[in-house]
């Protein structure tokens, strides 16, 4: 971006200076949408941020949540997720792109990044709005908290941390967006991967109704969720690395390298329980040279079930975070209606038989990375690479014991 004038906005915690660009946009960057999650307030709900005086300086990148550097082999994924951690506790904040001359009453976007739950940020390249701001619309870029202090099921702590970020920013949006030339009534919410997770669980989301008037969801979904037994799991296997008690006070001691670096070594757990198996299946090279394993000797006892709520958020029964697993998973053994036979029998008349009914084979396929859900039932964060199924083999046209219709 070339810089050519300040630009200067009051919002409701004070004044931020931006940048003028000579293309006639303005870029504000690093304004802070809640206080900063310091200690035990990163296990503790977004908190308003403190008024400041003068003026401040909106015109450079600032700090965004712990991370670590994301590398998919041997590529640089900086231009995507950033360049990894920039270090600062002052880091729940939006970027502003907007018309120079924006009259008050353009439409705005609030976009939501992906970086599968523990990286990403609005540092990122990609992630520049001036494109929208040409083109008449209001861009904001938020960041939240990731990995374990945005959304590690936690007893003492509220669930889903990072979501009640996001909310925290529509609500600054609410406030503040008309200082910038945009419509506050007209607000559309997108995220892409982690981040269309994300939006979809703010759909669900009570309070942010009235927040957004519409969403787009982007290579993701918010309908997925894993259940408390399988959330458990996650936070007792990180307790464990970290040699701590699974509760809120002891992970509030532990500083944020440590956090960091526990979460790289929480893959591979085993989410399936007997009534639930993890669906999500990964874009591994496992999962490409997928082959068919024998069918499951049973089905489970129930439907794997999740929980969906238009009530308020956080809920216990779900939570959106647990690592990508390099277990089997174990989907559900699943049945066609077929027309049954008709047999031959002594008087001429025929006899109606049953077939037995065929069932997916399972798939065994090791996850890269990690993954979240929301708290609505979903397919997951990523595209699944789903398998062809092969054709079930021939049925008998005839069983023992047909009883007569």
């Amino acid at each position: 971006m070339n810089h050519h004038t300040d630009s200067v906005v009051t919002t409701a915690r004070g004044t931020v200076r931006g940048l003028r660009q000579d293309d006639g946009t303005a870029a504000f960057l690093n304004i802070p949408y809640a206080a900063p999650p310091r200690g035990a307030g990163r296990f503790a709900p977004p908190r308003p941020h403190e008024p400041w005086g003068g003026v401040r300086d909106a015109t450079v990148p600032g700090p965004n949540a712990p991370q670590s550097e994301r590398r998919l082999g041997s590529v640089d994924m900086s231009p995507y997720f950033g360049t990894g951690w920039s270090r600062g506790e002052d880091y729940l904040t939006v970027n502003v792109f907007t018309p120079a001359a924006a009259n008050g009453d353009l439409p705005v976007m609030v976009f939501v990044h992906g970086g599968g739950f523990v990286a990403g940020s609005t540092r990122s390249a990609l992630y520049d709005g001036s494109a929208f701001a040409r083109d008449g619309v209001v861009l904001v870029t938020l960041n939240y908290r990731l990995g374990i202090a945005g959304f590690l099921d936690i007893p003492g702590a509220p669930a889903n941390r990072g979501l009640l970020d996001v909310v925290a920013a529509l609500r600054w949006v609410s406030e503040n967006i008309a200082a910038f030339g945009g419509d506050p009534h007209n607000v559309t919410l997108f995220g892409q991967s982690a981040g269309a997770t994300i939006v979809g669980g703010v759909l669900a989301t009570r309070e942010a109704t009235g927040l957004f008037r519409r969403a787009i969801v982007q290579s993701g979904s918010g309908l997925g969720a894993f259940t408390t037994e399988q959330a458990a799991r996650v936070t007792k296997a990180a307790a464990e690395v970290l040699g701590i008690e699974p509760h809120v006070d002891a992970f509030a001691d532990i500083p944020d390298e440590r956090l960091v670096e526990a979460a790289s070594r929480l893959a591979g757990i085993d989410l399936r329980t007997d009534t639930h198996y993890d669906p999500l299946i990964g874009l591994s090279p496992s999962a490409w040279s997928w082959t068919p394993s024998p069918p499951n000797p049973s089905p489970p006892a129930s439907p794997p079930t999740s929980t969906c709520s238009s009530g308020p958020t956080p809920r216990r029964e779900t939570s959106i975070w647990s690592p990508w697993t390099s277990t089997p998973p174990r989907p559900p053994t699943t049945s066609t209606t077929r027309r049954p036979a008709r047999t031959p029998t002594r008087r001429g008349s025929s006899r109606r038989t049953a077939r037995p009914a065929p069932t997916r084979p399972s798939a065994s396929c090791a996850r890269p990375s990690w993954a979240t859900r929301c708290s609505a039932r979903a397919a997951g964060p990523w595209p699944a690479h789903t398998p062809p199924i092969p054709s079930p083999p021939p049925s008998p046209t005839s069983s023992p014991g047909a009883r007569r219709p």
